[in-house]
């Protein structure tokens, strides 16, 4: 599973930012190119990267190794003189490189707020996604992924606001106990 840790930021309906390039963010529009950024990987094999954007928006994102998945932490700075409304994410888990999950559906998905869960062609296995304040619980029939994207509150100048996710994998016929166990941990 890839996770694309954030796929898209929008404030106040502009994509502020895209990890990749089939749609114009603000800054395309102005002629500003974003240089990707690499991960960091700590000792502890733990993942982080930080990034600001022209505007002084800042954002950053943590992927923790743990039994049987990752947590995730998303965040957001904001380095404006404005509050930064209606801050929606997308935050894509790529499943194209996991067989027996990536079937071209949403036949083998279950949409859950705050949770999605994939499972595999035998049924009995499954890759679970979660986060807080999720805003939408979806998935691409034509491209195999699962999203739970978290909505932010608004972030007042000079502020910061942060997220929590966690993918995780679990085998068995109960998903049903996980997802509810999901919704207690991650509303």
């Amino acid at each position: 599973v890839v996770v694309d840790l954030p796929e898209a930021i929008f404030s106040n309906n502009r994509l502020l930012y895209l990890a990749h390039k089939h749609i114009p963010t603000i800054w395309e529009e102005q002629n500003i190119i974003i240089e990707n950024i690499d991960w960091t990987r700590e000792p502890n094999g733990s993942l982080k990267h930080e990034r600001v954007l022209p505007n002084k928006i800042a954002f950053g994102a943590s992927i923790k190794p743990r039994a049987g998945g990752v947590d995730m932490e998303l965040w957001f700075r904001n380095g404006t003189d404005q509050t930064l409304p209606g801050l929606r994410t997308q935050i894509c888990d790529h499943l194209k490189g996991a067989p027996e999950f990536n079937e071209q559906t949403t036949t083998n998905k279950i949409f859950q707020s705050p949770s999605v869960a994939v499972h595999s062609v035998g049924g009995d296995r499954w890759i679970l996604t979660t986060w807080e304040r999720c805003g939408r619980a979806w998935g691409n029939p034509l491209v195999p992924c699962l999203h739970a994207d978290p909505v932010l509150p608004d972030c007042a100048p000079g502020e910061t606001v942060r997220v929590r996710g966690r993918l995780w994998f679990y085998e068995g016929k109960d998903v049903q106990q996980e997802l509810a166990r999901a919704k207690e941990l991650f509303p």
